[in-house]
This record gives C-alpha cells, structure tokens and sequence, in this order.
C-alpha cells in the first residue's frame, strides 16, 4: 500500500472502487487537529473523485503495519497461513493490552 500526504502533512490511501472513483482513508498522527483533518477531507474532496472517506480505525492501522512489515525482502518468503497466524497474535496481544 503506497501512502500519498495531503497539503497539511495528513497520509492518506486510495483504492478505486468504481468508476465514479475512490475509497480514501485517512491516517491523522496525534498532533493534528480536528481543523486539519477537515481540511485534509475538503482537499481531497475538491482534488478527487472520492466516493467514500474515513478515518483509519484499528484494523486499516493493522493492515498498514502489515503491508509494510510483509513488504521487506527478509519476510517475502513467508507462507499467507505464517503470516495469518502472526496477524491473529497480534491482534490479541493488541487486545489485551488497551484498557
């Protein structure tokens, strides 16, 4: 997954899903605010044909951990069920740890 930053530093994904356009997802860190966010939204909004935008939630931040963890040359030759499995670990671990 190659991630693309908008004018205020937000990163954000696209898949296209039709030809009306693309699903976008936004991946904000801490430090922006709810102003910047809107206006990563309304930039997208007017540069793209955008058919659906949200905010990363816990399992588009695991899958972008995953893509770029798998992504490296030195894991490139694990199975999809080795991957599937650490994946299931993680997300446990994940749950345990948040109150």
């Amino acid at each position: 997954m190659m991630l693309e930053t908008t004018t205020n530093g937000i990163n954000f994904s696209d898949t296209l899903v039709s030809s009306e356009g693309a699903a976008f997802i936004l991946y904000p860190s801490k430090e922006h605010t709810q102003e910047q966010i809107n206006q990563a939204k309304r930039e997208l909004r007017n540069s793209r044909d955008v058919v659906s935008l949200k905010i990363a939630d816990c399992g588009d931040l695991d899958y972008l951990y995953k893509s770029e963890i798998f992504r490296h040359k030195d894991t490139r030759s694990l199975k999809w069920y080795e991957i599937e499995q650490d994946e299931k670990q993680y997300v446990q671990k994940e749950k345990k740890a948040q109150p």
